[in-house]
């Protein structure tokens, strides 16, 4: 089987909904508190990415791949389905270097998966903080 990517629809909410919902709290950068559906949902409205897709394997909705205007890559997969992001990360740094762009995957630091598959073929330019008390 193969994977096909499409835009995020409003009608894809519910399954980017989901897919927050089951990531570990080791793979979250941009909340430590599971927002509501209500606010996923405005987040989603706001456009915040320049490219947020859907992943397919087949007809079935696998996760998701977005990019930011910094060019930072974001890929989360539902847990059955993480046999493909080896082979995600590989075909977007393929893509990166054809395009001669910098791209840069922004994860937690202690998601070891991902990190694992990063230090393959990526090298660490910066730890960043936030601070303690918004």
């Amino acid at each position: 089987m193969k994977l096909t990517l499409k835009s995020v629809r409003k009608e894809d909410y519910k399954f980017l909904y989901k897919l927050l919902k089951q990531r570990p709290k080791d793979e979250c950068i941009s909340h430590c508190k599971l927002p509501s559906y209500y606010q996923h949902c405005k987040f989603l409205n706001s456009k915040p990415y320049v490219m947020n897709l859907i992943v397919f394997e087949g007809f079935t909705k696998v996760g998701n791949l977005y990019g930011t205007h910094l060019n930072e890559i974001g890929i989360h997969l539902l847990k059955k389905y993480n046999y493909w992001i080896e082979k995600i990360i590989i075909d977007v740094l393929v893509a990166a270097k054809e395009n001669n762009k910098r791209i840069y995957f922004n994860i937690n630091p202690k998601d070891k998966r991902f990190k694992s598959l990063l230090t393959e073929r990526c090298k660490l330019i910066q730890y960043t903080y936030e601070n303690l008390s918004p």
